[in-house]
């Protein structure tokens, strides 16, 4: 089985994968405090356990800066502890890919806060996913422009006027499964050698407040 943790968004989840059914827990509510109990309810549901797991993948981001510390690190540990490899997977390209909007560019514009967001395109082309436009953090007007009128996922707050939407991109630990295995990931963890390592993709230093 493979075991899928997700919480570079608002969304967080974690999935398995048998090689023909998946499974998977949300807990948003809990976030980044929740994770190991969510995938000991993962494993319960699927009548499995962590000794069934074969590899890890983890959304990388780019994204929540906590919530990828907490999942890169968590991934890292429990593949230490089980002696089973762990990578990761850009949760962007999961997303998009996940969407099935094939041969058309596709512009996923995230909310980055301080008047900036994430941007990135994407072009599928039956299972393979082409990035034109790798992850960036741009202004919100640079953002605007970039999408012109090609297809719009993401935020429906800096959607062009006129654009073609599609809005829901919430990265899901289903998504990295999916996109695993149009990779060609197998179940038993085959493959995972091939793709990065668990590390968070941070765009930008985090930011903090200065102490008073």
């Amino acid at each position: 089985m493979l075991l899928a943790l997700e919480l570079s968004g608002p969304r967080n989840s974690v999935a398995l994968w048998n090689g023909t059914e998946t499974t998977e827990v949300d807990f948003s509510e809990q976030r980044g405090k929740g994770l190991m109990q969510a995938v000991q309810g993962l494993l319960a549901k699927a009548h499995a356990e962590r000794s069934d797991l074969s590899g890890i993948l983890v959304g990388i981001g780019p994204g929540s800066y906590t919530g990828l510390r907490i999942a890169c690190s968590a991934g890292i540990m429990l593949g230490y502890a089980l002696d089973i490899p762990c990578a990761g997977i850009p949760s962007f390209d999961a997303a998009a890919f996940a969407q099935n909007h094939q041969n058309e560019k596709l512009h996923l514009i995230l909310d980055a806060y301080r008047k900036e967001v994430y941007h990135a395109t994407y072009l599928r082309r039956g299972d393979s996913l082409e990035t034109p436009q790798m992850p960036q953090v741009i202004s919100l007007e640079d953002g605007a422009a970039e999408v012109g009128k090609d297809c719009f996922l993401g935020d429906v707050r800096f959607a062009p006027q006129g654009v073609p939407l599609r809005t829901t991109c919430q990265a899901s630990a289903v998504a990295l499964l999916l996109f695993a295995q149009a990779l060609g990931i197998q179940e038993d963890g085959t493959g995972l050698n091939q793709l990065p390592s668990a590390e968070p993709l941070y765009l930008r230093p985090a930011a903090f407040r200065a102490k008073k």
